[in-house]
């Protein structure tokens, strides 16, 4: 390594974040805990380190219990998710099946689903937890007026207000999203399968 003659006080914070856990493997842990390992980083060094992190869990079999703020990396990392307020576990399951079907209004709104009254979406009664990906723009049963946009890497964050009164987020495809601008109104369509409906009294 080119940072064995180095100060602390001279590495990067990558270079800081891959010494740390290189020195808590020198023990060979069977359990490996993180805390935010990848947070103060830039995006492709961050994902250099996730594909470490996946390798390691891989090739040693070790347990990582990985705590993060960022619910892309938790999906993007994690076999088991567990969702934490004030203390208390309040999800916990393999990551596809907390993602489409997480256990409760609280849960879903954590990992960024839009929460919406079922009625206002002509769904009879209940909470609806519609995940942003679910939500298809360009033809369909709904209208919407685009409140913003945002371009993130592949994709773009749009929010849509639906009746001036219902505020959904949708991911759209940036060769989808060229004609789409704020203030502007389209038409979209909801994939029901990938929705989930709650109680109305659990909101």
């Amino acid at each position: 390594m080119d940072v064995l003659n180095r100060k602390p006080g001279s590495l990067s914070g990558g270079q800081l974040q891959r010494a740390a856990i290189a020195l808590a493997l020198a023990m060979e842990p069977s359990l490996l805990l993180l805390d935010e390992p990848l947070s103060h980083l830039d995006r492709p060094l961050a994902e250099e380190l996730r594909g470490v992190l996946r390798r390691l869990h891989r090739d040693y079999g070790i347990t990582i219990v990985h705590v993060t703020h960022d619910q892309d990396e938790a999906l993007a990392l994690a076999t088991r998710i567990a969702i934490m307020r004030s203390g208390k576990i309040i999800a916990f399951g393999e990551a596809p099946t907390i993602y489409y079907r997480p256990p409760s209004p609280e849960a879903a709104r954590f990992l960024g689903h839009n929460l919406v009254d079922a009625h206002l979406l002509g769904q009879g009664e209940g909470v609806i937890a519609i995940p942003p990906e679910a939500i298809e723009l360009g033809s369909g049963e709904y209208e919407a007026t685009i409140a913003s946009v945002e371009v993130e890497r592949g994709r773009y964050t749009m929010r849509l207000l639906v009746n001036n009164t219902v505020e959904l987020r949708a991911y759209v495809h940036p060769l989808r999203a060229k004609r789409l601008r704020p203030g502007t109104k389209t038409r979209f369509n909801i994939d029901w399968s990938l929705t989930i409906t709650y109680p109305a009294e659990t909101k």
